[in-house]
């Protein structure tokens, strides 16, 4: 069984949660550190996926994301997002739609 990390920080547990019209997901980290997600759900199998992505756990990350890429090209775009200051999802994007450009 793997750990849950965010930002490698163990995470405590997990929660996915409705609030009015729309599905929310909180982790909170062993440490007591919150992270609650602003992103308005439409359904509560979305948010799930939006937890997932939040995870650091690579086979998760990738199940959530529909990216297969092996676990040490992953930590190699972790590093370069922490090194840039950018999330791991922007800089993915990015990439992504400089490859596309380039395909065209």
């Amino acid at each position: 069984m793997s750990t849950r990390t965010v930002g490698g920080r163990p995470v405590h547990k997990t929660r996915v949660f409705r609030e009015g019209a729309y599905w929310r997901w909180e982790i909170v980290l062993t440490d007591g550190s919150r992270y609650v997600d602003g992103g308005n759900y439409r359904t509560e199998d979305a948010a799930r996926d939006g937890l997932t992505a939040a995870l650091d756990d690579d086979a998760l990350r990738a199940r959530s994301r529909s990216i297969y890429l092996p676990d040490a090209l992953w930590k190699k775009i972790e590093a370069r997002a922490k090194e840039d200051g950018r999330s791991i999802s922007v800089l993915v994007a990015t990439v992504m739609t400089e490859y596309v450009s380039r395909e065209k």
